[in-house]
């Protein structure tokens, strides 16, 4: 349940943080390459030393974040020991992290739609709404489907904040793969965490054909028109 909710949420946010940041850089400006490479950063760094990095922020006692809340009369959230927010805590990370890759995504497949076809939309006098939901968001949808597969297959695995900000056991943010590291190492039991393995791997499977039948049945539709 604690994965399936990760999964879901963060993979959600990230789609809707990253194609809304990519409509809105896909023109020319200038610094437009500095800004692309500075909102790419946190996707080029290991995890590891992510978590240990947002730590320090989310600390409850000295951390910059409870410090900039406290200055705004909103109080200082336990981050990392409530456990309400400790799950929530991991999805801001996930979502600082990984939007940088949903926005690099978003923005190869935008970039890849032919101008003609935007020329012909204003030729006919097609709405910003319509140019939209008609062009843009149908010719970008293969690609960004691609993407939102990648990303809920890693997402699926987590593993590495969960370690670094509240441990394997911890039942508010314990992953399937956390539980899988548990049963392996702490209880010995070999069979279980292979059984684990397996059903992590069956959900991907079953993700990864869901998209294939997806990429056919655009196939088709364009051989049909």
């Amino acid at each position: 349940r604690t994965t399936g909710l990760f999964v879901v949420t963060a993979v959600s946010v990230e789609l809707i943080l990253g194609y809304s940041l990519a409509l809105a850089l896909r023109g020319d400006f200038k610094f437009k390459s500095v800004l692309l490479t500075a909102l790419l950063v946190p996707m080029m760094m290991p995890p590891a030393v992510i978590g240990g990095f947002w730590r320090l922020i989310l600390d409850g006692s000295y951390g910059v974040l409870n410090q900039f809340l406290d200055t705004l009369g909103v109080g200082q959230p336990q981050w990392l020991t409530d456990p309400d927010l400790k799950l929530v805590s991991v999805l801001i990370i996930d979502v600082w992290m990984w939007t940088p890759f949903m926005l690099l995504i978003s923005l190869a497949s935008l970039n890849s739609i032919p101008a003609y076809i935007y020329e012909a939309a204003a030729i006919d006098r097609a709405s910003m709404m319509t140019v939209f939901r008609r062009i843009t968001l149908p010719m970008s949808a293969p690609l960004v489907g691609l993407a939102v597969l990648l990303r809920a297959t890693d997402a699926l695995k987590q593993f590495d904040l969960v370690m670094m900000l509240s441990g394997p056991n911890d039942g508010a943010t314990q992953t399937l793969s956390a539980l899988l590291y548990q049963v392996m190492f702490r209880d010995g039991k070999v069979g279980l965490s292979s059984a684990f393995s397996y059903t992590i791997l069956v959900v991907i499977i079953a993700l990864a054909s869901v998209f294939i039948r997806y990429l056919a049945s655009l196939h088709r539709s364009s051989q049909a028109t």
